[in-house]
């Protein structure tokens, strides 16, 4: 009887559940669970807000056509639109939303949100992205703006707080380096998230030109480059043998004109016969200098050579007529000798042609031997006043003197005219696609030559950059940014060769391609993103940290995934090291071949984007980096103008294939507007 009782009891419980449960379309909602979209700490007031509701059974399954009404409390801190979860926040504070099932209003779930007052309104007022700043004395400059909505309890610039006044204004004084400085301004109210606004702006000590009277692309300096060849360029004291095993390196142009002298054809020089009177009749069939030693000085307005032959050997044949008999000239006469040379080196103006004249000219025979075969002739010979003697010594020295005046100009205004004609009217293309292509002309000449008794001539050349862009691109620019304005000597004393290249040549070179749009890149199938530079590519110098002889800076590279402004704007810092080497007579500067990549955002996307700041680094170092390299460093490489030895080859048989060796002693430095580069400079014969 019992367990009839607990049975049926137990049937009537199942069957009371089921009945409380269910209706004809199915099991009843039992929980509910809201879902925030977005989640997160706080919501900006104005801003909007989607709820969404899952609803279950008792067992936990998801009831999908379940449908449930929205409240929120306090109801008048919302705007509900439309009929579903989706509200507009318009009161400041906390807010709950509740979703209860329709067929079970005791089925209900919540969700409590915090609804701030928005994220501060930043407004910068100055500097502008890209602004070309400084020039003004200062070594900093202002940042302004002003918090026009909501508060703010944080704001910094560059990771330095800055107080904001009662009106929302503020303005702090930033340090400046120069280059490329990069801003990074951010408020925050504690709640919503940070509002950051980054840019880059370009500073500089003052700004040259950097377009022509017509507006096209240009830029010029007077004394864009800069050789010094001091003393020991011309003679280090020490002297390469003559009989130097081959290859040989001369290191001074005292090593160059004494194989110029001793490969001399002096016997072309010298008549023939010698002596064809007073009943002498002598004929020189050989010549040969062996022990000969140049030093070079210079002095204040050119240089002062002293040439001595140790050893000039005469091969003769003849006789002479004493008292009916004849005596023979067979044999030879060997003499020592010493020659004092001035060279003038002048150069009129810069259009005029750099000459050399040898003036001042002296030789003197120092000792004078008969070799010949006849004993009695070398007797006659050794007569001091004897006529014999005196006409060989007087053939010799009028000898020498033509040889040398012929060849020590030509040699000296060979060294020069390479100097004047090095970078004259230079044209190349820089060309590197997806770059657009850019015709690039270098004029360089001579301008001055300066002299400075027992310590340098200096050579100053002038240089002029254009492309073949009729109008710039950038007409608003400031110029060609720089370092300093310091107008003190930037060399170093007593070098052997040094060369100075002014910092702002290179960057007149960048800012003329950049002028001429070499850094306006159209979407590709290569490069999927347009590229537009605000900025001129600067050469700067290394900062704390950096050990590259220099750094290039791309700032304010304005980026649009896809070519369209609907997957929004992105801003790029590109830097990368740039070393310097001399070789080949070329100034070569190598890239990085990795940049650093700073990425920020200029302006959102309306929605999900696949260029995230993540792809585009990567897409620049890989794909856009090489071809930005490689434009970069063709516009950067300059042939100099370094004294040629080629043609000094030609004077003597001896120096046939003679070539200059360059290269450097040591790391570039940066002095008073220059990159001073300590040079080695070498004759090398093969």
């Amino acid at each position: 009887m019992n367990r009839l009782i607990f049975a049926s009891s137990l049937s009537f419980l199942f069957a009371l559940a089921a009945g409380c449960g269910s209706d004809d379309t199915g099991p009843s909602a039992s929980g509910v669970v809201v879902h925030l979209d977005p989640a997160q700490a706080f919501y900006p007031v104005a801003s909007q807000i989607s709820l969404t509701a899952t609803v279950t059974d008792i067992a936990g399954a998801e009831l999908r056509d379940a449908k449930v009404t929205w409240t929120a409390d306090p109801a008048d801190a919302v705007t509900r639109v439309g009929d579903g979860g989706a509200f507009t926040l318009s009161k400041v504070g906390s807010v709950t939303f509740t979703a209860c099932a329709v067929d079970n209003a005791n089925a209900c779930g919540s969700a409590r949100i915090k609804v701030s007052p928005g994220a501060p309104g930043l407004v910068l007022t100055t500097p502008q992205p890209g602004a070309e700043l400084g020039g003004d004395g200062k070594s900093t400059f202002p940042v302004e703006g002003k918090i026009t909505t909501g508060r703010t309890t944080r704001l910094l610039v560059n990771g330095v707080p800055v107080t904001v006044g009662p009106d929302g204004s503020f303005r702090i004084d930033v340090a400046a380096t120069f280059g490329v400085n990069h801003l990074v301004v951010s408020a925050d109210n504690g709640m919503d998230p940070e509002v950051r606004r980054e840019f880059d702006v370009a500073f500089g000590a003052a700004y040259t030109p950097a377009v022509d009277s017509k507006g096209a692309p240009a830029f010029s300096s007077p004394d864009a480059l800069v050789l010094d060849l001091g003393q020991r360029f011309f003679d280090d004291g020490t002297a390469v043998p003559l009989e130097a095993p081959r290859p040989v390196t001369l290191p001074d142009m005292a090593d160059v004109v004494t194989r110029i002298v001793a490969g001399m054809d002096l016997k072309s020089k010298l008549p023939n016969p010698l002596v064809a009177s007073n009943g002498i009749n002598l004929t020189v069939g050989a010549v040969k200098m062996t022990d000969v030693r140049v030093e070079t000085e210079l002095a204040g307005d050119g240089l002062d050579l002293f040439v001595r032959v140790g050893k000039l050997s005469l091969g003769t044949a003849g006789s002479l007529d004493l008292s009916g008999s004849p005596v023979s000239l067979n044999g030879g006469v060997e003499a020592s000798l010493s020659a004092y040379a001035h060279a003038t080196v002048k150069k009129a103006s810069p259009t005029a042609p750099v000459t050399v004249t040898v003036g001042t000219f002296e030789v003197a025979l120092e000792t004078a031997t008969g070799k010949f075969v006849d004993p009695q002739a070398n007797a006659i010979f050794a007569l001091a006043a004897g006529y014999l003697r005196t006409t060989v010594q007087d053939a010799v020295k009028s000898a020498l003197s033509d040889a040398l005046q012929g060849a020590l100009p030509s040699a000296l205004e060979s060294v020069f005219e390479s100097l004047d004609t090095a970078l004259a009217n230079k044209t190349f293309n820089v060309d590197s696609a997806p770059l657009p292509k850019v015709g690039l002309t270098l004029d360089g000449h001579l301008n001055a030559i300066e002299l400075e008794a027992f310590d340098s001539m200096r050579a100053k050349l002038s240089l002029a950059v254009k492309t073949d862009r009729p109008t710039a691109l950038h007409p608003g620019s400031r110029g060609v940014a720089l370092a300093d304005t310091s107008t003190a000597d930037a060399h170093f004393a007593s070098p052997r060769a040094q060369l100075g290249v002014r910092l702002a040549v290179l960057n007149g070179l960048l800012h003329s391609l950049w002028n001429s749009g070499l850094l306006e890149i159209p979407r590709s199938d290569a490069i999927p993103l347009s590229v537009s530079a605000k900025l001129p590519p600067i050469v700067r110098l290394p900062r704390r940290g950096e050990t590259d002889d220099l750094v290039v800076s791309l700032g304010e590279l304005e980026m649009v995934p896809g070519g369209d402004e609907a997957n929004g704007r992105l801003g790029v810092l590109l830097e990368a090291g740039l070393s310097i080497e001399l070789a080949d007579d070329t100034l070569k500067l190598k890239l990085a071949d990795k940049p650093n990549v700073t990425v920020w955002t200029i302006k959102e996307p309306p929605g999900a984007t696949l260029f995230t700041p993540e792809v585009i680094r990567d897409m620049l170092s890989n794909a856009l980096w090489p071809k930005l390299r490689d434009g970069i460093t063709n516009g950067l490489s300059i042939k100099l103008p370094l004294p040629s030895l080629g043609a000094i080859g030609g004077l003597a048989p001896s120096l046939s294939g003679l070539a200059l060796k360059t290269g450097l002693n040591r790391r570039v430095a940066y002095r008073n507007g220059f990159l001073v580069l300590d040079a080695k400079l070498e004759g090398v014969l093969p």
